[in-house]
This record gives structure tokens, sequence and C-alpha cells, in this order.
């Protein structure tokens, strides 16, 4: 969860595991700027859950080593991402190899690698076979100057996604038994996030024969097979969240699909929507939405979560339909936020933390209202806080719950107040406040 970090200083290697300086596991690192992020000679060690970056020749060097290389991300390494060479035959499973300058992963001289459900994308080559002959399964070669190069060797292809507009698909061999040549619907390429979208073709269109017995998970650590068939790929579709509380249970990067909800706030690049009973709501980013208040929202994305802890969606694709405004629910100060969701797991990263003291079911997204006596103006014109005698307080332990209305006229310190807005939270250390979000100067009434 917390990855240390391990940095080359601008040379040499970053990590070396050979005979004589063994390394059983390389678990869990962010490891960048070297001239080589991980090297291996004569020991293959398990090297797993990394991100190798920013490394000036290779990403993950092997020289007779057969490691296993799974649930990594490679990008932005000069020429190589993964160098196998001299009879190396490591694993290459769930693998992202991005961004590479000449090659992705390059095997050389009787070095023949299994390359299983790795995603290989905006490398110069994809794949490059030197006198090698590896067998390369449910992969995805995509927007590479080349997809797969061969030079000797017999590699084996079987239901790979190889797609390279702009260039070339196969260079020196022909397509393999089950390959397709189609764009693989990445959520979002130029971000890094090649999740499958619904209707890629690469989903259940894999090779189930082909998927290690140990290989239970993808790269998300969600389940491998969750369809009819393997997907191709290192991330496997999952059926999206088709409800905001099954959203809001999801970890983050669970695809969402939501229809029928109602926009209860909207700003340029952030709105809010709710069930039509009011039980549940979700903060939703999408940038120039283009949706109002009162709509009837569809939404398809993907699930994150804020730095503040607040669970979002981050969405993809967002319409509006005419629909009817929501009433706000009238709540106590004390009730602003409410305690966790059923379904929340700090260390499993699913549901919705609730506040500090939080009282209640929570509410956070839900459009609600409340009232009080303004105990402090932000002199930034940022916030006030509103109190109404209930023990809260907030991460500066000023009485009352922060209300955030940035650009429109506060009301001054000690004025009553009735204020709707969207109960959202704040997050100061480890912990979270709860915090009022309001949409218009009418949203502050004085008493």
């Amino acid at each position: 969860v917390n990855k240390s970090i391990l940095d080359g200083g601008g040379s040499g290697r970053v990590v070396e595991a050979r005979c004589g300086y063994r390394a059983g596991g390389i678990d869990g690192f962010v490891i960048r700027n070297g001239e080589t992020g991980i090297y291996c000679s004569l020991f293959s060690p398990t090297i797993a859950n990394n991100s190798v970056s920013v490394n000036t020749q290779y990403g993950i060097y092997c020289w007779d080593s057969s490691p296993s290389i799974t649930n990594n991300v490679l990008s932005g390494t000069g020429p190589y991402g993964i160098w196998c060479e001299y009879y190396s035959s490591p694993s290459i499973t769930n693998n992202v190899v991005s961004g590479n300058g000449l090659y992705g992963i390059y095997c050389y001289w009787e070095a023949s690698p299994v390359v299983t459900n790795n995603t290989v994308v905006g490398n110069g080559t994809g794949i490059r076979c030197d006198m090698s002959s590896p067998p390369i399964t449910n992969t995805i070669l995509a927007f590479n100057g080349t997809g797969v190069y061969r030079s000797g060797g017999s590699p084996v292809l079987r239901s790979n996604c190889v797609y390279n507009p702009g260039g070339t698909n196969y260079s020196g061999l022909s397509a393999g038994a089950g390959d397709i040549r189609a764009d693989p619907l990445f959520v979002n390429r130029a971000e890094g996030d090649f999740h499958l979208l619904p209707g890629s073709p690469c989903i259940d269109a894999g090779l189930d024969s082909a998927v290690p017995a140990w290989l239970l998970t993808d790269l998300d650590g969600k389940p491998r097979v969750s369809g009819t068939r393997v997907d191709i790929g290192a991330y496997e579709s999952q059926p999206p969240k088709t409800s905001i509380a099954d959203a809001r249970g999801g970890t983050d990067g669970t695809p969402v699909s939501l229809r029928g909800a109602v926009v209860t706030a909207a700003w340029a690049d952030v709105l809010y929507v709710e069930q039509p009973d009011r039980a549940c709501a979700v903060r939703v980013e999408k940038a120039g939405h283009g949706l109002s208040v009162g709509q009837i929202a569809s939404i398809t994305g993907r699930m994150s979560t804020t730095a503040d802890g607040e669970r979002f969606v981050q969405a993809t694709s967002v319409s509006g339909a005419p629909g009817a405004v929501l009433p706000p629910l009238d709540m106590s100060l004390r009730s602003v936020g409410g305690g966790p969701t059923a379904d929340y797991s700090a260390s499993g990263g699913t549901g919705q933390a609730g506040v500090i003291g939080g009282a209640g079911l929570n509410n956070i997204g839900l459009l609600v209202r409340t009232a009080g006596r303004v105990t402090f103006v932000d002199p930034g014109g940022q916030f006030f806080n509103v109190w109404d005698g209930s023990p809260v307080k907030d991460s500066e332990g000023r009485e009352g719950v922060r209300v955030y209305a940035p650009g429109l006229t506060l009301p001054g310190a000690g004025e009553f107040v009735v204020v709707t807005g969207i109960s959202s939270c704040v997050k100061s250390g480890q912990q979270l406040y709860p915090l009022l979000r309001v949409r218009t100067q009418g949203d502050m009434v004085a008493l």
C-alpha cells in the first residue's frame, strides 16, 4: 500500500539480483531513475507488483535468468522495457509495458520467455524476437510502431490483440491462431488507463488453456475470468456496477454504469447525482459534462477516491434527460456526513468512510439542509462555519461544520442561517471532517 521508492540517482543498476547477491523477491517497490531498474544475472527472483520507470536503458534486464515477472507496470524507460538474453526464459504475466523508446519486450539469443496476458502499448516495437521462440498469448500489442518483430527463431502467437495503426502489426511472421486486429478500446490511453471499455473486442477473447493455474487474478487483483472466457490483456473486465450503493462498495477502478440518477449539484467539471428515493448519492467528475440540476443522468466510468477520502465516479461519458429537482433532506449538524457505510473497509478500499464522530447513516453526496449560527468566517472568503449546538468541530477545533462557498457572499459571524448543500468531507491527517458544499447564493438564507 505504501511503496518504498528506490531511486538510482541517474545511473547504475537500482536493484541487482545475481549469483552471490540473491534477492528472493522484489515486490511492491517504485524503482526508477537508474540505467537499469532491475538487473538479473544467473538468478531468478520473483519480480511482482512494482512500478519500474524512467531508467535510461533497461526496465528489467535478464541474462541467463528466468524470474517470474508478474503484475508490474514498466513505463518511460529508454530503449528497453524488458530485455531477455542468453537462455533466459522468464514468465512475463499481467504486466503493463508502455512508452519505452525502442522495444517493450526484447527476446535475444535463445531467450524464450512465456508471455501471457500483458498489455504492451506505445513502444517503438511491442515485442522483438531475435533468435528466440517465445510463446506469446492473450497479450495486447497496440499503438506501437510495430506490434511483433521476428528475426530468427519461431515465436508462437495465440489469441493476441495486435493493433498498431500507422505502423506494422507483424514483421517477419504472420498472425497467430485466434489473433485479432482491432482497437482494444482502452478507458483512457492518453492518461495511461489501459482497462477495457465495455464492448472491447478483447473481452472474452483469450485462450483459457494458456492461463497458468496459479494466475487467479489480474493486475488489479480482480478475478481473472469474470466472463465466459479469459480476456486479452493485463486487466480483466469486470461487470459494471449499476447502482450508486454498489458502485461506492467497489474498489477504485471498478467499472460503473449508472442510469436514472438525478443531478442535485453541477459545477463546471463536477456534479453530484442521487437516487430518486434519496437513499444515497455520489460525486461524479467529468470535464465539461454539460449537465444541470434536475436532469436524469446516465453515467459510465470507474470508481475512484479523492484526496479528501470521498468516493467518486471518474466518468468517461455522461448524458442527461429531462427530470425533476429533488428536495434536500433536513438534518442536524451532528448528522452531516454520518458514519461509514456497511461495506466500508479501509484495507480493502471499499465503501465510504464516515466522518469523525459521525452519527447515523452515511449521507456523503446527498443534498441536505441544516441551520445554525455562524461561528467563523474565513478571511479569504472561501468558507464559514455554522453551528447548532451539536458536538461537532472542524479540523482546526472550531465549533460547527465548515460550509464551502467560494465565489459567493458569505454571511457574517453571529448570523443565523439556513444552509442547503451537498454533504461532503475534508481530510485532515487520517480523519475525515464533515463539509457542506453550497451551490448558489440562494443556498444560504438568513433567519
